[in-house]
């Protein structure tokens, strides 16, 4: 197979897009010699490899995800959140660094990079817990525990499922969800029940291995400090919202040069052309909502220009 096109995957979602980056991270680390691109075409990713992708490619990112998350050494993970002391997070990045060293897994690079996107390594106002990324949801009062989430949707992928949800044959089923995908947020009149009768608890059903990958997806968005307070790679801001801003090319781009394209400031100034000039040919964003409960939440996607 030297093409995998991923038509469960649509480009208008936020937590599609992550996971379509996730994948790619996960193939170009595993077998670099592939030299991995990736391009959008009908609103869904398209991989493209130089060579031959194994077909038991499924069955071997699984073991590699699931014993990369059971490593004893712990290098993907300090704890149930990503939100914690300073002094535990230095501990948790140096570990994620000499681990490469210490394992023959081919993900073993993954920690590292995704320790870039948990937190810019500042600290809040009191000094004391690092500020964690805007995707996380982390916040004073527990928020979510994506790190606990993460690790119990790893250890329970199947290779079958995996590759199910890659080509668009796998059925949604009611797992862990980190609130990205925008169909979470259900106002009233779109739940299967009436939200005053007493029952609690709304089943969202979704694909788990689009979340995991999502997860893995965030190592091409770091977060970097900006005077006082972290900001997030993708995300901008207006006078009310924060946003994810992402963009949709057409050509074959390799990891790096997609890490140029995201970390370059160009779709948010809004201007078509310059874009069109990098191989952007549309850009989307979703805004990220908080409803009364608390509950953070992103919405459904709108194209960032004309």
């Amino acid at each position: 197979m030297t093409t995998l096109k991923l038509q469960n995957i649509h480009e208008d979602n936020p937590r599609d897009f992550l996971a379509a980056l996730g994948l790619l991270r996960l193939i170009d680390t595993s077998w670099p010699e592939l030299e991995t691109a990736l391009s959008w075409s009908d609103h869904c990713p398209i991989l493209r490899f130089s060579g031959q992708l194994s077909e038991t490619w499924s069955e071997e990112l699984t073991l590699a995800l699931q014993a990369l998350a059971s490593a004893p050494e712990n290098p993907l993970f300090h704890g149930d959140v990503i939100k914690t002391s300073a002094g535990n997070f230095r501990a948790a990045i140096r570990n994620a660094q000499g681990f490469p060293e210490k394992s023959d897994s081919p993900l073993k690079k993954i920690p590292a990079l995704l320790y870039a996107a948990y937190s810019s390594q500042l600290t809040d106002d009191s000094g004391e817990y690092v500020i964690p990324t805007a995707f996380s949801f982390c916040n004073g009062q527990g928020g979510k525990k994506l790190l606990l989430d993460v690790s119990q949707l790893i250890s329970s992928l199947n290779p079958f499922e995996f590759q199910e949800t890659m080509v668009g044959t796998a059925k949604p089923k009611d797992a862990k969800s980190f609130r990205w995908n925008p169909s979470e947020y259900q106002v009233a009149s779109y739940r299967s029940h009436d939200p005053g009768s007493g029952i609690s608890g709304d089943i969202n059903y979704d694909f788990p291995a689009l979340n995991i990958l999502a997860f893995i997806g965030l190592s091409f968005f770091p977060s970097v400090p900006q005077n006082k307070n972290g900001n997030t790679l993708g995300m901008a801001k207006d006078a009310k919202k924060r946003f994810f801003r992402w963009p949709v090319w057409g050509e074959l781009l390799v990891p790096s040069e997609i890490s140029i394209i995201l970390g370059s400031d160009i779709v948010n100034t809004g201007d078509r052309n310059s874009c069109l000039s990098l191989g952007i040919e549309r850009a989307w964003e979703s805004p990220r909502f908080t409803d009364d409960k608390g509950n953070t939440y992103f919405l459904r996607s709108r194209p960032a220009f004309v």
